[in-house]
């Protein structure tokens, strides 16, 4: 909104503005999703702490850089691994995956009962399931601040020049997470995590207020916008509805 305004589209006082949130999260926060539900469908104990690899996009992500060896240190340690691939990650041209096929090179290395690949286009579901979260620089590292739980950045400077991703958001990211930069300084991070979850908590749900607005209630709140926009009378329910993943 604040783009809008400043790009003249909008005035500040307009009429048009809705506060409304980022529906998409909603479920982290209103108990649609449960995490032993989750992990059950997806053939994984829920008895189990659970790490997410979810690495973002670009021929210098974590996962190009060294996601192979870090997915294999993961799994020696006593927990489950969910892998979420970036769906551009899943794309066979260079510039995005660099031309390599990830979900057939990870799937057979996969331990089954142990490690799944994800699925599912949506992060939300893993994101809930999971206890600890590993990226480099997906922006699902920020909708994790929702559930207040330990994040592990991997910090490549050639990712965030590549990307070109905004000085704020890289000292955000930081700010909630502990940073490492190789594959063992990770392995040692996520322990450190899974032992101490509480560490770095008040920032997280500092930053999360600070960038989500009132999450749990932007779809009803973008429906009831939507609805009043075509003239139209609200209906009450704007949850959405999971069927697994």
């Amino acid at each position: 909104m604040r783009n809008c305004i400043a790009a003249g589209a909008l005035d500040t006082d307009s009429p048009a503005i809705r506060l409304i949130g980022m529906p998409k999260v909603d479920c982290l926060v209103d108990g649609t999703l449960q995490r032993d539900t989750l992990l059950a469908d997806m053939g994984l104990a829920p008895e189990r702490k659970t790490v997410l690899y979810a690495p973002t996009w670009s021929t210098a992500s974590s996962l190009n850089c060294m996601g192979r060896q870090l997915i294999d240190e993961l799994q020696r340690l006593p927990i489950n691994l969910i892998v979420k691939l970036h769906d551009r990650s899943c794309d066979l041209r260079p510039q995005y995956s660099g031309g390599v096929d990830w979900v057939a090179m990870l799937r057979p290395h996969l331990v089954p009962g142990r490690a799944v690949l994800a699925s599912c286009a949506d992060i939300c579901p893993y994101l809930a399931a999971s206890d600890v979260m590993i990226t480099d620089h997906s922006s699902a590292g920020f909708e994790y601040l929702l559930l207040d739980r330990p994040i592990v950045r991997i910090h490549l400077p050639a990712l965030i020049d590549l990307a070109n991703i905004h000085r704020d958001y890289v000292e955000l990211l930081s700010a909630v997470a502990e940073s490492v930069q190789e594959p063992g300084e990770a392995i040692a991070a996520v322990d450190r995590a899974l032992n101490d979850p509480g560490q770095r908590s008040a920032i997280r749900r500092e930053v999360a207020a600070d960038l989500f607005y009132d999450p749990g209630r932007a779809t009803a709140r973008c429906t009831a916008a939507v609805y009043e926009a075509i003239e139209l009378e609200s209906r009450a329910d704007g949850q959405r509805h999971y069927a697994g993943v």
